[in-house]
């Protein structure tokens, strides 16, 4: 309602801040070609490297056995190759990623796990070969992956009436 001839109104609103909390977000650029290269030639694990001393077991045949036998030797030496093998799959990853991106090979978000598992040539191999070797490699291997059934046959689960 407008005031009357002459009256004025003060109208006093009061507003309250809005607080809005957001989430911490790291943007991280993809890495270049070179970089995973380099990385996989990093990659490598050597039980020797995971001894406590590289000794012979004839000179200290005591030693040898407790490095051999030792659960907690055994089990430092499983998480380091473990841990090597969790790098390659990470490395393999990304270089699958740039595969994607240049239509080398064409997999889903989804596949990815299960074409590493599939194609994982292993640390010698990855090292050694050239870019052009390891692209036919899984080149080949992706037409493998492809033709392979992704639900095996209801007899083929009944393998005990073989």
């Amino acid at each position: 309602m407008a005031p009357s001839s002459g009256k004025q109104w003060d109208l006093e609103v009061r507003l309250r801040r809005l607080q809005v909390s957001v989430g911490i977000a790291e943007v991280v650029a993809p890495r270049e070609l070179r970089e995973i290269l380099r990385d996989i030639e990093a990659l490598g694990y050597s039980e020797e490297d995971y001894r406590i001393s590289k000794v012979d077991a004839f000179a200290s045949p005591i030693t040898f056995l407790y490095e051999a036998l030792n659960r907690d030797e055994r089990s430092k030496r499983l998480v380091a190759e473990m841990e090597n093998d969790d790098r390659r799959h990470d490395l393999l990853r990304e270089l699958f990623i740039k595969y994607v991106d240049y239509d080398i090979i064409s997999l889903n978000q989804t596949e990815f796990d299960a074409f590493i598992a599939f194609s994982d040539p292993g640390d010698e191999l990855l090292q050694t070969w050239t870019q052009y070797e390891f692209i036919r490699f899984i080149q080949q291997r992706f037409e493998l992956f492809r033709g392979l059934p992704s639900k095996l046959n209801e007899s083929d689960y009944q393998y005990q009436w073989d």
